[in-house]
């Protein structure tokens, strides 16, 4: 897990913690749960789920790169 929180640059959270940090968390948070739905339905060998959670991933990620542009 430490190697995931340093990929994503994670640090703890309080609850002060600032409105667009929390955004850009949750924006982490969905390109992890999309990830997980690609591996997922790659290893079901479910090709119609792995196209949806492929399109998934690419918006997760697409929210995540705005989240993580300075204000």
């Amino acid at each position: 897990m430490k190697a995931l929180a340093a990929i994503l640059d994670y640090e703890e959270r309080s609850d002060e913690t600032p409105p667009n940090d929390r955004d850009r968390d949750a924006a982490s948070e969905a390109v992890l749960s999309a990830a997980v739905l690609v591996t997922t339905a790659f290893r079901l060998r479910d090709e119609s789920s792995l196209v949806f959670a492929l399109r998934r991933l690419a918006d997760a990620v697409a929210s995540f790169e705005e989240a993580r542009l300075p204000a």
